[in-house]
């Protein structure tokens, strides 16, 4: 089974009727109600299904991998199922977004390690989940690189966490800096 976007892939009866017919592709709304999605994907993955997630959320427009949804982490630590990443090259030049014709270019995938849930549980442990989540999607977006480049790079989660925690503290410097002096509350002097 793999997920896909409902308001790409099921739009109109033709394509629905494609779909539902000769494929094994289960709709996601993109739109609308996150929760009512996750617990449809969570449903076929209770079930002992797989499902072939693309952790972007949308087809790249440029071709370049873009960082990945932290909902694949909540997916795999709520099923309680591993990470098998996979590189897909020469998708984005056979049918490039906004386009609705296939053009003939090579294809292919290169298949990386399982991840099992047991390596995501340790990675995430003790730390909030949403922190969690964005961790192992990074972490999944790593290895597909390395998948891309021929490499065998370590990921950093440690420096990726203190990026993440200096971005937040310039982030709220900021908001705080922009905060107009009339909304600070007089002591009463």
């Amino acid at each position: 089974m793999a997920l896909a976007a409902a308001d790409y892939f099921f739009d109109n009866k033709y394509k629905r009727a494609y779909m539902d017919n000769f494929t094994n592709l289960v709709p996601m709304e993109r739109s609308g109600s996150l929760r009512k999605s996750l617990r449809h994907a969570l449903s076929f993955l209770e079930r002992g299904y797989n499902a072939l997630v693309f952790p972007e959320g949308t087809r790249s427009v440029t071709g370049e991998i873009v960082d990945f949804k932290p909902v694949l982490g909540f997916l795999a630590l709520t099923a309680r199922t591993g990470i098998l990443p996979v590189y897909l090259h020469g998708t984005y030049e056979a049918l490039p977004k906004g386009s609705n014709m296939i053009r003939s270019r090579d294809i292919g995938a290169r298949i990386g390690r399982f991840i099992p849930v047991e390596e995501l549980d340790a990675m995430s442990k003790g730390m909030p989940k949403s922190e969690g989540y964005r961790l192992i999607a990074a972490y999944a977006r790593h290895r597909i690189e390395n998948l891309r480049d021929g490499a065998a790079s370590s990921f950093d989660a440690k420096g990726l966490r203190r990026r993440w925690r200096a971005e937040r503290r310039a982030h709220l410097a900021e908001a705080d800096a922009a905060a107009p002096e009339d909304q600070l509350t007089p002591t009463g002097d």
